[in-house]
């Protein structure tokens, strides 16, 4: 029987060890992406994302069942492994074809290579226009073994497909109100309902950071590749006309091009767009000769990953340049951030191979001397996929491997800090930084309009409250 109807899935948390700490919940590019590019195409398209709604998955499958859709499209990371098997099985049960995209495909493809998989079809990389291709194929039932060989052969060469023209892609597609399920955790400087709109202006990070993995990326490869910032100038007013009222750029690094940071600033101000917006940025970017550029173009808010202040931690985790200079260099660019009146987020690792209490306080005093902010502290987690993965493979439980996360209580403590002890640092970290005197009565002059208009980020964060304060 041909392909009638598709279903997009992202499946979601499995519920075994749900992440207490706040966070934002950022949509699944590649099924956004492929999204449109059927609807362009004019396939029927049903998009159910579990990170939103806890029961996607079933409805997906129920959908099957009941004859509405005979293909779905899941895209899963390794954390969802299980997930994807099981409801692959059912799908295929029903009579219906499942093809997976996302992480897990590219960092397992021997999973999907096998033909044990339940999985009909597996993606890797970048396989919005690929997928999009396959699925008008599968129009004829037949052609389905000659894409599961091809597609075999491609995994088995750990061939991964990367989108080299980003401006062939459509803008992602967003129903009314859809907007609204995906909001971001940080205040912004808005007294007025947030609704964050998220986009990608471009892929691919040259960096060669050791905890650094596909799990944690918003795309693939190591060469950097931007789009015609006009067409993200023109993405942005369009996210505004949709209802957004503050943007998020989810790139693994907007400020890794400085020409491109520049060009897409003066687009946005030509185009009088007038949104906020967030972006992760590194602080060896040139962001201090960037920063009232970006400022005059909206940016209100920059995710700095600084991770320690100790320069053999700095060296350890490959964050590039001379670790002697990481701290002089962190300090002169979250200062210049500041001054062009951008808010700076500084992101922190603890729990480091070999680190020691008196390097965590170290970097716990250095936090608290910068003018940051926020402050956002991980636990190292060496992720499938990562050097560090690859580095202390043989000390990780791969089933362990499929549960950890960076918020998580530490499954593979490296430290020399008992994991009781770290967790607790983590803990006394926040209390440090957030309940220095005088931050509050600041937090709040910048952002009581905010909050006036927005109460699910202060419920996050009693939700939380247990974990961040201890």
């Amino acid at each position: 029987m041909a392909t009638r109807r598709v279903t997009l899935l992202r499946l979601g948390p499995d519920g075994r060890a749900p992440i207490r700490h706040p966070h934002g919940v950022r949509p699944p590019f590649t099924l956004k992406y492929l999204q449109a590019l059927l609807l362009q195409r004019g396939v029927p398209v049903r998009f159910l994302d579990g990170a939103v709604t806890p029961r996607a998955t079933a409805e997906a499958v129920a959908g099957v069942a009941r004859g509405e859709q005979d293909l779905v499209v899941c895209s899963s990371t390794p954390l969802e492994r299980d997930a994807l098997t099981a409801a692959a099985a059912a799908i295929r049960a029903h009579g219906g074809v499942t093809m997976a995209v996302g992480p897990d495909v590219s960092l397992d493809p021997a999973f999907y290579a096998n033909g044990a998989s339940p999985v009909d079809v597996a993606i890797p990389g970048e396989a919005e226009q690929a997928c999009a291709e396959a699925i008008v194929a599968l129009q004829d039932p037949a052609v389905l073994p000659a894409l599961q060989a091809h597609y075999r052969d491609r995994l088995s060469r750990r061939d991964s497909l990367l989108v080299e023209s980003l401006d062939a892609l459509p803008f992602p597609v967003y129903a009314p109100g859809e907007l609204a399920q995906y909001p971001q955790a940080y205040p912004v400087p808005l007294s007025r309902r947030a609704v964050w709109g998220h986009l990608l202006a471009g892929r691919g990070c040259p960096y060669p950071c050791l905890f650094c993995t596909q799990m944690t990326r918003e795309s693939y490869g190591r060469a950097a590749r931007v789009r015609d910032p006009e067409q993200v100038a023109a993405e942005l007013a369009h996210l505004q006309r949709l209802g957004a009222t503050v943007a998020s750029f989810d790139d693994d690094n907007l400020t890794t091009d400085a020409r491109f940071v520049q060009a897409l600033c003066r687009a946005i101000i030509r185009r009088r767009v007038g949104l906020p917006w967030i972006a992760h940025a590194r602080v060896d970017n040139g962001v201090p000769e960037l920063a009232a550029l970006m400022a005059q173009a909206g940016c209100v808010l920059l995710r700095f990953g600084i991770e320690s202040a100790v320069p053999r931690i700095v060296a350890q985790l490959r964050k590039g340049g001379d670790p002697s200079t990481w701290g002089a260099t962190t300090r002169r660019t979250v200062t210049a951030a500041r001054r062009a009146g951008i808010a700076a987020l500084g992101l922190f690792i603890i729990g480091n191979p070999g680190e020691t209490e008196p390097e965590v306080e170290t970097t716990i005093r250095f936090a608290l001397d910068l003018p940051l902010e926020f402050a956002q502290v991980h636990f190292f987690t060496p992720y499938v996929g990562s050097g560090a993965y690859r580095q202390w493979l043989g000390s990780l439980d791969p089933a362990l491997a499929l549960t950890q996360h960076h918020y998580r209580w530490p499954q593979l403590n490296l430290s020399r800090i008992g994991t009781r002890r770290l967790v607790r640092l983590r803990a006394a970290f926040y209390r440090r930084f957030y309940g220095r005197p005088g931050w509050l009565a600041r937090h709040l002059r910048r952002y009581a309009g905010f909050y006036a208009c927005n109460a699910g980020p202060l419920r996050t964060l009693a939700a939380g409250r247990s974990v961040l304060l201890g």
